[in-house]
């Protein structure tokens, strides 16, 4: 009976965490585009990026678009159905030299989120 009790409760506790990372929000890299690969001064650019709900759950957040740790436009939020994707986009004019683009999203609910897969960065140099 002992090692029944001692089973269960490894159990529960084994189920409670994988349960509580299910809710995970990715930042899928490959979905940060550019609308072009030329970068220059006074041509917009559109920055696109994809929220994925890893989750039986819908989740909810926003996604930060920035340069050199500068907001680009606000916050887009992202409202992403269980286990489907949710897409969004900044329109950016960026000045001449080099730039650190951070793609960061941010879920309304941390439980269960796993940090590491929330955020983009690349640099770009603009002509």
């Amino acid at each position: 009976m002992r090692f029944f009790r001692t089973a269960l409760l490894i159990s529960l506790f084994f189920s409670q965490a994988v349960f509580a990372a299910a809710d995970d929000l990715i930042l899928i890299p490959e979905s940060v585009q550019f609308s072009t690969n030329s970068f220059l001064e006074g041509k917009t650019i559109r920055i696109y990026a994809t929220a994925r709900s890893a989750s039986s759950r819908d989740l909810r957040g926003v996604i930060k678009f920035l340069d050199n740790k500068e907001a680009i436009k606000g916050d887009q939020p992202v409202s992403v159905l269980a286990g489907r994707d949710d897409s969004v986009f900044v329109d950016w004019a960026p000045s001449p030299g080099d730039h650190a683009l951070t793609v960061q999203l941010v879920p309304f609910e941390n439980e269960g989120d796993d940090p590491a897969n929330n955020t983009f960065t690349k640099s770009i140099t603009v002509y």
